[in-house]
């Protein structure tokens, strides 16, 4: 396991290797794909069974996350998928779940873009985005 600092809490620790988005919307697209496979966007010919994961959160932040994962896919996610339930009593985990997400989604367009060609302005609120997102979470 690679040594770094947690992107979320900012402590030096072990990093996990954490799905950018949450394994069970995998899980789900290879159960109901006929195949058992998936395939992204980017390399349509090349079969994959997961997602895309990076080493960016220590184990307590990878916790934390996974809370609120477990919460929306037993809550809302499968019970909507398997019945078409539209009744759902949320809480405070549906907001905590979709901030994570939009979070990680963020770190990973950091990544890959580098920012390169963003007006400063526009660098200066995903940086608040990133700050309030690490905050919120």
């Amino acid at each position: 396991m690679p040594q770094g600092q947690c992107r979320l809490c900012g402590v030096e620790s072990n990093l996990q290797l954490s799905h950018i988005l949450p394994a069970f919307v995998f899980r789900w697209l290879r159960e109901s794909s006929g195949n058992g496979y998936l395939r992204f966007g980017s390399s349509p010919n090349l079969r994959v069974q997961d997602g895309l994961k990076r080493h960016w959160l220590c184990v307590s932040c990878e916790g934390l996350l996974g809370r609120s994962e477990t919460d929306f896919s037993a809550k809302l996610f499968y019970p909507f998928t398997s019945d078409g339930s539209n009744r759902i009593i949320y809480g405070e985990w549906l907001l905590h779940f979709c901030v994570s997400v939009s979070w990680r989604v963020l770190q990973f367009f950091k990544d890959e873009t580098s920012l390169k060609g963003y007006e400063p302005d526009a660098v200066s609120r995903i940086a608040e985005a990133d700050a309030t997102g690490r905050h919120f979470c």
